[in-house]
């Protein structure tokens, strides 16, 4: 079990499109959750809103996300997350989402999460919220025991 399980919830920045914000507004139920729609929004929240971890998503802003990344890497020192949403409205095939996964990753993000490799239900909620959770123990220093 994580030390100071009781204390997990955290700020999260997210800069997501529209057709992700559903189900993440689900995921982060009860978390203290700033959502931003633009990247100049994004520039000002990194600067001026404390955060614990940033979430952006590969359709964020015009499909803008790696110029997103960027952003958020070089103002945060927290970590920071890149999401595809639904496959139904992001027309990326598989070697594009490995692609952008591999961009995304020498760019330096903590994590690449494919919603898709979760259920859209309680369940797979659930296990992202989990992954969500152990990157800002992590990043808090929390240990197992």
């Amino acid at each position: 079990m994580l030390q100071g399980m009781e204390s997990c919830r955290g700020r999260i920045l997210v800069a997501v499109g529209p057709a992700t914000r559903g189900r993440l507004t689900r995921i982060l139920a009860g978390w203290d959750v700033r959502y931003v729609t633009s990247i100049e929004e994004l520039t000002r929240a990194l600067d001026e809103w404390p955060h614990e971890l940033v979430i952006v998503s590969s359709r964020f802003d015009q499909s803008q996300a790696l110029y997103a990344l960027e952003r958020a890497l070089g103002l945060t020192e927290h970590p920071v997350i890149c999401v595809r949403g639904l496959a139904n409205v992001s027309p990326l095939r598989a070697a594009s989402v490995h692609a952008l996964c591999l961009a995304a990753e020498e760019l330096g993000v903590d994590s690449f999460v494919d919603l898709n490799e979760f259920p859209d239900d309680d369940v797979g909620d659930s296990r992202v919220r989990m992954l969500l959770e152990s990157l800002l123990h992590r990043q808090r220093g929390y240990a197992w025991t």
